[in-house]
């Protein structure tokens, strides 16, 4: 294998072999180890792998070494998801946007939702930049839905049966705190 074919096959294969491989670890430097190790691999096979078996064979390749990570990590107990996980997304969304459409091994579905987080972070940094209480605000309302969807996960109903409930505990408590402050003040009347 020359070394022209092979660079004319990593730049035709290289968004199927990461996203094959981030899909398994959501890491994108270990992704783009193992898209390394794959290219690799395919230059010492090259003559074992017909042309047509390229997209399927890098695929498969790619997906069973990040497996193989995975499980040899995740048994040293140094395997985790990082907090910059939106990092790498960012990452990989670029380089799967720069390569153009999708090879088809897998939906878009993936990469769809990283460009969408990317959409909100660069969303969310210019609101901070242009009010930083609307930030505020608008993280409040995101984390609150979080925790309602939670909540009512928790309490295994629906999420709209959990909005009616909060919604009629909180009439609920504005009528008692209503009845509290009245008792309290014909109770000031009366002893005055």
């Amino acid at each position: 294998m020359t070394e022209e074919k092979l660079r004319e096959l990593y730049s035709q294969y290289y968004r199927l072999v990461m996203k094959a491989a981030y899909e398994v670890l959501h890491d994108f430097d270990y992704s783009q180890d193992i898209c390394q190790e794959v290219f690799t691999k395919l230059a010492v096979k090259f003559d074992e792998v017909r042309p047509e078996q390229y997209s399927q064979w890098l695929a498969t390749v790619a997906r069973r070494k990040a497996l193989d990570f995975r499980k040899k990590n995740y048994q040293q107990h140094e395997f985790m998801l990082l907090d910059g996980q939106e990092e790498d997304e960012e990452n990989l969304a670029g380089v799967l946007a720069e390569t153009g459409e999708s090879q088809g091994y897998h939906s878009d579905d993936t990469l769809n939702r990283m460009i969408r987080r990317e959409f909100t972070k660069s969303f969310m940094d210019a609101l901070y930049e242009k009010n930083p209480e609307w930030y505020d605000i608008m993280s409040l309302m995101v984390f609150s839905e979080y925790l309602m969807k939670l909540l009512a996960w928790l309490i295994t109903i629906c999420l709209a049966s959990f909005f009616c409930q909060l919604n009629t505990t909180i009439w609920h408590e504005s009528t008692f705190q209503w009845f509290i402050s009245l008792k309290s003040d014909n109770l000031l009347k009366t002893s005055s």
